[in-house]
Parts: structure tokens; sequence; C-alpha cells
């Protein structure tokens, strides 16, 4: 893969990842990510795996596509399921600082996942 493809695919899934997790994002789904097996929580998750497929398949064989689409959808599901419940635990507002590390950390977690997927096409 060139390295024009590889910037670019990084760029898409990060526009990808904003509108999914920021604009595409109910109440419904945010609200109840932290609990197991929760429609909204998998329905989130599922959002942002069909978006990745979207993108992949300009990239990949769709085999390929579709296994790193399950890759996302599993490890999407399952930080924010922990970051929900972290924040739950230590009863975290927006208004502490910890609230915003830990979002923080969601969303480089997010990103490291999306740069893993990438490296691991290369």
């Amino acid at each position: 893969m060139e390295i024009t493809s590889i910037l670019l695919l990084l760029v898409m899934f990060q526009i990808k990842h904003f509108i999914a997790d920021f604009v595409l994002q109910t109440d419904y789904m945010a609200s109840n990510k932290g609990t197991f097996l929760h429609p909204g929580g998998i329905y989130h998750s599922l959002i942002q795996a069909v978006f990745s497929l979207g993108i992949l398949l300009m990239f990949v064989d769709p085999v390929v596509a579709i296994f790193f689409s399950f890759i996302d959808l599993f490890l999407h599901y399952f930080i924010d399921f922990f970051k929900m419940n972290i924040n739950k635990r230590k009863c975290l507002t927006p208004h502490q600082k910890h609230f915003w590390t830990l979002l923080g950390f969601d969303q480089l977690l997010h990103q490291l996942t999306y740069l893993m997927i990438v490296l691991a096409m290369i």
C-alpha cells in the first residue's frame, strides 16, 4: 500500500470516527454503552463497523475489509463499555478533570485501533 493510500485511509477513519461517535450517536446509545450487550451500545459499535467496512472496501479485498470491520466492532464496543463503567464507578462528571482524561484515553484507544488496522494491512 502506498503512503498516500495509508494517509488517506487514516484521514477517512478520523472523519468516520467523528461522524459515528459524535454526530450520529444518540442519547439512547450513549446512555446504554455501559450495560453489557445492551442494544444501544451494540448499535453504536455496529455503526462504527459499517462505516469502517465502507472505507476499507475502497482499499482492500472484501474478506479483509469484513475481518477488520469486525475487529473495529469488537474493540469499539469494549473500549466504550469499560469507559462507561469506569465513569460510573468513579462517579465522574464533565466538571471533573478525570472525566476528560478518561474520554481522551477512550478516543486515543479508538485512534490506535485504526492505526493498528492500517498497519496490519501493509
